[in-house]
């Protein structure tokens, strides 16, 4: 398949709603788009990370053993439940953007969210082991070319996570309505809470 094709594929897949957006929307409506990058990093560090493992045969280990596969589901959808439990039961109250007084949060605290929520999806390492080498040519160097879908995925997911966190910039005004943001967080917790028990009750296929 043409390198055209696999970029067409990797906006439609970083720009579909999962977890990582709902996670930059939320930081970049709480604490401003520049902190919220901050969060998009990790998700793009997760992602290199998982082709690396890719890259060095770890995918094929954890898809291959059952108990490796269920720790990592577990563990993905337990962290991701427990996101969306913070979420809904946050008492926390959205400020303009604009504002000079923004919520306080570490630098450190957004990546590590952001990355462990990105690596913590078994299904992330199936997506790498079965569609990049639909993309790879025998005829030329495999590491050169996994290489070069790596980059392009993880700036693609920058794009499309930086794109959401513009958007959730523009409509951070109408975040600072208390009605609104109390809705806010019960939406937002209710779809982390939904996207881990999905991922709990998944299977391997």
């Amino acid at each position: 398949m043409s390198y055209f094709v696999f970029v067409c594929f990797c906006l439609v897949a970083t720009f579909t709603p999962g977890p990582a957006v709902l996670l930059v929307v939320k930081n970049s409506a709480k604490f401003g788009f520049k902190k919220a990058l901050l969060g998009i990093s990790g998700n793009v560090a997760a992602v290199m990370t998982l082709a690396i493992l890719s890259v060095i045969g770890l995918s094929a280990v954890i898809l291959a053993s059952e108990s490796a596969f269920v720790i990592m589901k577990l563990l993905g959808g337990g962290y991701l439940i427990y996101l969306g439990l913070n979420a809904w039961r946050s008492k926390n109250h959205f400020v303009v953007i604009s504002s000079e007084k923004k919520p306080l949060v570490s630098s450190r605290t957004l990546f590590i969210e952001a990355y462990v929520t990105g690596i913590s999806n078994p299904k992330a390492l199936a997506f790498y082991t079965a569609v990049f080498p639909q993309f790879i040519s025998l005829q030329e160097s495999a590491f050169a070319q996994f290489s070069l879908l790596a980059l392009t995925f993880a700036i693609c997911s920058f794009v499309a996570l930086s794109a959401y966190a513009w958007f959730a910039l523009l409509g951070s005004k109408h975040l600072a309505k208390e009605v609104v943001v109390t809705w806010f967080h019960r939406l937002t917790g209710g779809l982390f809470i939904g996207f881990g028990s999905a991922l709990l009750l998944s299977n391997r296929t």
